[in-house]
């Protein structure tokens, strides 16, 4: 009897054991599914962050584009209205010779 009682006891003794290991086994396993879900999810950041940062490389370049050839008309036209300009400075030049010999030639005339 004082055996089959030793012996219960050594198997108790045991199960409670194995239910320790059991429950840190479980716990354990719990513990790498979280970590391996929040890699999964800064995986998944990670990736979206690229994409956005293509998406954003691609916006940019096509505004660049846009700007040098903004930036390309204002420069035509520039030179053409800087052209229309020193075309109008010789015109200008041209009448105040002319309005100067025209008022010579008045007053030269009345004087006589």
């Amino acid at each position: 009897m004082e055996e089959l009682e030793e012996t219960w006891k050594k198997t108790t003794k045991e199960t409670n054991k194995l239910k320790r290991d059991l429950k840190r086994g479980q716990e354990s396993y719990e513990d790498s599914q979280r970590k391996l879900r929040k890699e999964v999810d800064v995986k998944t950041k990670m990736d979206d962050y690229r994409k956005k940062v293509e998406a954003g490389k691609k916006t940019l370049a096509q505004k660049l584009t846009q700007i040098e050839s903004i930036m390309d008309q204002l420069r035509k036209e520039v030179e053409e209205n800087s052209k229309k300009i020193t075309g109008l400075n010789t015109q200008v030049e041209t009448c105040t010779k002319q309005t100067t010999s025209a008022r010579t030639a008045i007053t030269t005339l009345t004087s006589k």
